[in-house]
Order: structure tokens, then C-alpha cells, then sequence
């Protein structure tokens, strides 16, 4: 499977002119059809000043930032869009230090932009970028949290472009070539298979491929998003819509298989194929449906439109391996991971009844394992030989099936 798909993406680089297996206008129509709902959703729930007035956890620097992904392109939320994002930067000291999630969605806003921005909101989310920069660290996928250095990657090589870093630029090229070095020794990512976070990652190289200047970038991006996808694809059980285990990450609405970023971005790539998919199960959710962030149904909607912000490359063999891959299906493959450790939490009548950290710590060995997955049109099981560090969000094991009615 690898050696066809890999001699196809080095002969067909996005800018290539050659035929593209994805669905460029469908992309176009279904993000413009999730802004829609979107606005129609949350809009309400910012006044005129940027300030939350919905009834759910007011959103932090990174939520507010992906509201104007969708604000920012309609003329009727454009100025709420941008009075959104000055005051985030105003006051910015009532949120969470600004990392990753701030620092890529200021790159994201900045590139997508067609002149929606006002010349303050620019100024304000470049100077962020600088910022981020300004920090200058490696960028390095050593068995962890792989969303991070995604993030730092798209930082790193659109925000050098943007700003005229050549020196980051250069650190995007080599973080992508140590990205694509770890998938040579290994079939999967150390963030394995993750309904949560895999959607995060291949939203980075799917911008990268998209909006970089230089070619290489856009040739290493689509490659290593490409990859990620035959991870995708081979694990979705088309018949549950569900991806199948094992996960080297997953909350609560993962483990129950509802819907989650992993449909978000398939109904982003390949529309209706997908029948779990945001129109139907977000824009409301369903009865007793599980909405991640404790039922914070504005924080859903608008992490969907972050993950179809983006504009995604599957191949033709791709999609197949997704929907159409012959049943039984029977997939292993490799993944590493790097040590941790973690403080040893206890609750008792001293703690009143809270867990309570202590100065005693677990520690867990860096070590490679392997994911097996086997699916039939009934069900899919998958297991790993080792749970991912600490094995605190993570399932190692897991089983999707179909109910009878």
C-alpha cells in the first residue's frame, strides 16, 4: 500500500497541474455550509463588543480565535468577527497563556485572509505570530503529544512566509524531514489513530501543502498528511462510521464512538459518504449524544469549523482503503513512544474526598508497540502491545460494533 501512494504523491505535488483525487469544490461548499450553520448557531451568543453572552463556558483565546475562521467570511458577522478578535487581544490577560493553538490559528487567520481582516486585527494576530518565533525552538516528533510540533511546524514555515523568516522557514523544512524520518522506522504516528488529535495534526500539513510559497514544504506536507490519512483510512469501520481501535488518545465521546474532529474532517474531505456527520449529529446534536468539553455544544461547533477550515488531499486509493476496503480487514502496524512520568494522585478522608497529587511519582519507559486492528461488517476490535505513556486518555483496547434494532 505505502510504496504506490508514496511514487504517487512525489509525481503529483499539489501544484503540479495534474489530476487531483480530492474533491477541491466539494471542500469549498461544505466549509461554507458548516460557516453557515456555525454563524447561525454562535453568532447570537457574542454581543456587538466581542463579549460571550451564550449560557455555556465562556470560550478561551484559541475558541474565540476559531469563531472568526467563520465570522471574518460573511459580510453579516464580519465586524462582530473582527471585534471579536481585538478584543481577545485586549484582554488577553483573562485567558490561559497563549501557546500552540493561539499561535496556529493567528497563522490560519492570517492566510486564509481575503481582505476581511481590518489593518488593526492583521497587525494584532501578525504580532502574535512574531511572538511565537521569537522562540525559535526545534521542532522535533520524540513520542509524544505529535499535535504540538504540527502546530509548531505550520507556525514555523507559513508564519516565516508571512512575517519574511527565513530562519523559520528552515526549521519548518527540518521539522517535516524528522516528521517523515520517525514514518520511515514506523507504519503510525506515536499520536496514533486518535479520533481527537490526528485531525489536528493533518489539518497543519494540509495547510502547509496548501498555502506555502516554497515547494519542498508543499511536497513534505502533502506527503506526511498523506500518511496520516492511510492511518485514518485503514482504521474507519465504514459500516459504524466509527474509528476503530486501538487509540493512542481518546476522551469520552471517542470511547463511546460518537461523533467527534475524526467525522468533522471526513465529511470535510468526502461529504454524504459519511452518515455521522456534523449537519446531521452538531447543528443540534442528537438526544443523549455525547458533546466533548462536558456538553459545551458552542465548543463543538466551533472546533468544526477550525477542522474544516482546512483543505485536504486524500487520493483516490485513499478513500477506497476509507469506504470501500473488502471486509474482513486486518491491519498492524508500529508506533514509539516517550517516557513519562506522572505525580501519584490520591483521595481519601485527609484530601476531603479530592484527588490530591503527592510528592510520589510513576515513571514509564520510552518503547515502541504494535497496533492490530480487525474488522468484519459486524464489528471491529483493535488492541496495541502497550498503552500510550501513562495510559491516561488512551484505548488500548477497544471494540466498535452495530447494534440490532
Amino acid at each position: 500500500m505505502h510504496a504506490p501512494l508514496l511514487a504517487q504523491i512525489r509525481e503529483q505535488p499539489p501544484d503540479s497541474g495534474a489530476p487531483k483525487a480530492w474533491d477541491a469544490a466539494g471542500q469549498i461548499r461544505r466549509r461554507d455550509q458548516i460557516r453557515e450553520l456555525h454563524q447561525q448557531a454562535v453568532g447570537p451568543l457574542f454581543d456587538a463588543s466581542g463579549q460571550w453572552i451564550g449560557k455555556s463556558t465562556a470560550p478561551g483565546g484559541r475558541e474565540r480565535l476559531w469563531n472568526c475562521l467563520s465570522f471574518l467570511k460573511s459580510a453579516a458577522t464580519r465586524d462582530k468577527g473582527n471585534t471579536i478578535v481585538a478584543r481577545t487581544f485586549q484582554d488577553r490577560a483573562h485567558f490561559s497563556e497563549f501557546s500552540h493553538f493561539e499561535w496556529v490559528t493567528a497563522v490560519q487567520l492570517l492566510v486564509r485572509d481575503r481582505g476581511e481582516l481590518s489593518n488593526v486585527c492583521r497587525e494584532l494576530l501578525k504580532g502574535l505570530v512574531r511572538e511565537a518565533l521569537n522562540r525559535r525552538p526545534e521542532i522535533r516528533f520524540s513520542g509524544y503529544n505529535d499535535n504540538f510540533p504540527a502546530m509548531e511546524n505550520e507556525v514555523a514555515t507559513l508564519g516565516g512566509e508571512l512575517l519574511g523568516d527565513n530562519d523559520a522557514g528552515s526549521r519548518g523544512l527540518q521539522g517535516m524531514r524528522r516528521l517523515l524520518e520517525m514514518l520511515e522506522r514506523r507504519g503510525l504516528l506515536s499520536e496514533y489513530t486518535s479520533s481527537t488529535y490526528s485531525p489536528v495534526t493533518m489539518l497543519c500539513y494540509s495547510d502547509i501543502a496548501t498555502y506555502s510559497r516554497d515547494a519542498e514544504a508543499r511536497s513534505l506536507a502533502v506527503e506526511i498528511e498523506r500518511r496520516v490519512w492511510l492511518d485514518i483510512a485503514a482504521h474507519f469501520h465504514a459500516p459504524t462510521n466509527v474509528l476503530a481501535g486501538p487509540h493512542s488518545r481518546a476522551y469520552q465521546v471517542d470511547s463511546v464512538g460518537h461523533l467527534h474532529q475524526v467525522q468533522m474532517m471526513l465529511y470535510q474531505a468526502f461529504g454524504d459518504r459519511l452518515w455521522m456527520n456534523p449537519v446531521r449529529f452538531l447543528f443540534p446534536p442528537m438526544e443523549r449524544q455525547v458533546i466533548h468539553h462536558d456538553g459545551d455544544v458552542p465548543f463543538m461547533q466551533v472546533s468544526d469549523v477550525w477542522i474544516s477550515s482546512g483543505t485536504y488531499h486524500p487520493t483516490a486509493e485513499i478513500e477506497r482503503l476509507a469506504f470501500d476496503k473488502p471486509l474482513p480487514f486486518r491491519i498492524a502496524a508500529t508506533s514509539e513512544f516517550g517516557c513519562a512520568a506522572e505525580s501519584v494522585t490520591i483521595r481519601n478522608d485527609r484530601t476531603g474526598g479530592q484527588p490530591t497529587k503527592t510528592d510520589a511519582v510513576f515513571e514509564y519507559p520510552a518503547g515502541d508497540l504494535v497496533a492490530t486492528t480487525y474488522m468484519t461488517e459486524d464489528y471491529a476490535v483493535g488492541s496495541a502491545t502497550a498503552q500510550f505513556l501513562d495510559g491516561n486518555q488512551t484505548d488500548t483496547f477497544f471494540v466498535n460494533f452495530r447494534r440490532t434494532l
